[in-house]
């Protein structure tokens, strides 16, 4: 019995170790998340007025695209599935263009998106 409870607090520590480090990770994000597999995605900030997308999750396995669309026009532009963790910054934060992070968990082709950020 006393190996159990052992086993489940150890069980227990660790997962409550994985949510810090991943809500850590994200602290900084301007919020957009999105969960596709075992991917999550979000935005963060370049500077002022760009920001990037970008993804945790096993090396090679995980895709984040960003995706910007101007509100005034209905125009949107987006990166591309990127070979790595971050995406290339895309202009936001004038009240019209608004961004979008999409994940990819390409070893289980599921797809997810973020809500908008301004």
């Amino acid at each position: 019995m006393g190996r159990r409870i052992k086993f489940a607090a150890a069980g227990i520590a660790a997962a409550s170790l994985v949510a810090v480090s991943a809500s850590a990770a994200s602290a900084a994000s301007l919020g957009g998340d999105a969960f596709a597999g075992n991917c999550h995605a979000y935005i963060l900030p370049y500077s002022d007025m760009y920001a990037y997308g970008h993804v945790d999750g096993p090396a090679n396995e995980c895709k984040v695209d960003l995706w910007q669309v101007n509100t005034q026009t209905g125009g949107s532009t987006h990166t591309g599935w990127g070979g790595g963790v971050n995406t290339w910054p895309e202009y936001h934060n004038d009240g019209v263009h608004k961004l979008s992070v999409e994940v990819w968990d390409i070893n289980t082709n599921q797809v997810g998106w973020g809500s908008w950020v301004f």
